[in-house]
């Protein structure tokens, strides 16, 4: 799936996506499965496709396509302006109609998934325990299965594009920060589909530990769950299950690579009474037809008629009306917006890795992993960037 800005188009091409797309063409050759690649997006030209791999197997399909679209459309080009992932109400909804395999831009395929694909109705990998739920990254199910409907039906719900059978506003209201909408409509939701129609329906599914699927031993989440010890594993890269009543040891199928960010990053910050500094996040309000950052043009003039607004929602009156924005207004003077840039304006990930800029270069508990090795090591005081840490 690619989404790309229509008046700033930035095209697909992505080498692991190519030799992907080969290793499918030669097991069609030699094994005559017969697998076919669709490039889901909002701006056909953004995809060019390589027909040398290809060979007739590839298409290239609009969102507008599907057959719920002009319930979505408003939103969709809403988070397309924004740069806010539209990939994750677009996922449960292709998977729904179209069934198949999603795979995202940066996974890696390195052994077939065709018995998968025969055998099983829905498999997907795990995110471990620091991040409990199923991997919404690399997801597969047959068309119409339950799971994805239910997935579907949440996030319509959260969105406000459909009623709310699930009740997820009534936990969750919006509006409400970037990073929880973030996990939400990614994590949460497939993993809230799942969930609901395990030991249902009769369907053969999987969930595969993380180095299975979605995560290799050399990614950041591994790396810090292993560290801390939410990763329990002896055997990585290998796992027995039972189909069927039969049980099939396998090994790695692919991993995702180690890139990408948030979208929308919280880079602002502002000061607070006793001059202390706090993160200032962007707001989203995906139930507004108009504008779903319209909770950021507050003012301090503007709290009260605001507030009422949301008379429906007392939650989101106290957090944000009652507590978040009387504080921010104590010091900060306009509206809530002016110091930060929009979210439009901002680089995404992908432009960031074009530009050269790093992205999550190194993080604290990979520091703080380097440092405890050195100490054991006797060699305390070394960086993560001494030339003997290196061969440790």
């Amino acid at each position: 799936m690619w989404v790309t800005n229509p008046k700033k188009i930035r095209m697909f091409d992505f080498a692991n996506i190519w030799e992907m797309v080969d290793f499918c063409r030669k097991e069609k050759e030699e094994k005559g499965i017969p697998w076919e690649h669709y490039f889901w997006t909002n701006v056909p030209e953004a995809v060019t496709l390589n027909e040398t791999v290809c060979q007739g197997r590839c298409f290239v399909k609009t969102f507008n396509e599907l057959p719920p679209w002009e319930q979505m459309e408003s939103l969709v080009n809403q988070l397309v302006k924004n740069k806010f992932y539209a990939i994750d109400v677009l996922k449960p909804v292709i998977l729904y109609h179209i069934g198949g395999i999603y795979m995202d831009t940066d996974f890696n395929l390195i052994r077939s998934v065709a018995f998968l694909h025969t055998v099983l109705d829905l498999y997907t990998g795990d995110e471990g325990l620091h991040f409990p739920g199923v991997a919404a990254g690399i997801f597969a199910a047959r068309k119409h299965h339950q799971a994805c409907k239910t997935w579907m039906d949440f996030l319509f719900g959260y969105y406000g594009i459909a009623p709310d059978v699930y009740g997820a506003r009534e936990i969750m209201p919006m509006p409400t920060f970037r990073d929880d909408i973030s996990w939400s409509s990614g994590p949460r939701a497939s993993s809230f589909g799942v969930w609901a129609n395990l030991n249902k329906w009769g369907n053969n599914d999987a969930i595969f530990k993380m180095t299975m699927l979605n995560l290799d031993m050399t990614h950041h989440s591994w790396k810090f769950q292993k560290f801390y010890g939410y990763v329990v594993d002896d055997n990585p890269r290998e796992e027995t299950i039972t189909i069927g009543g039969e049980r099939y040891h396998f090994d790695q199928f692919g991993f995702q690579f180690n890139t990408g960010t948030w979208h929308v990053p919280a880079e602002a910050f502002f000061e607070l009474e006793d001059g202390r500094t706090q993160n200032q996040y962007w707001l989203f309000d995906f139930s507004d037809k108009e504008d779903i950052l319209r909770p950021n043009y507050v003012t301090k003039d503007t709290i009260a008629s605001e507030r009422a607004r949301y008379s429906d929602r007392p939650l989101v009156q106290w957090l944000f009306y009652d507590i978040w924005f009387p504080e921010y207004f104590k010091k900060q003077t306009g509206a809530y917006m002016d110091n930060m840039q929009l979210p439009e304006q901002k680089k995404n990930h992908l432009e960031m890795e074009q530009d050269g800029d790093e992205i999550g270069d190194e993080w604290y508990w990979e520091t703080q992993e380097s440092e405890e090795a050195n100490l054991l090591s006797g060699k305390a005081g070394a960086g993560p960037d001494d030339s003997d840490n290196k061969q440790l």
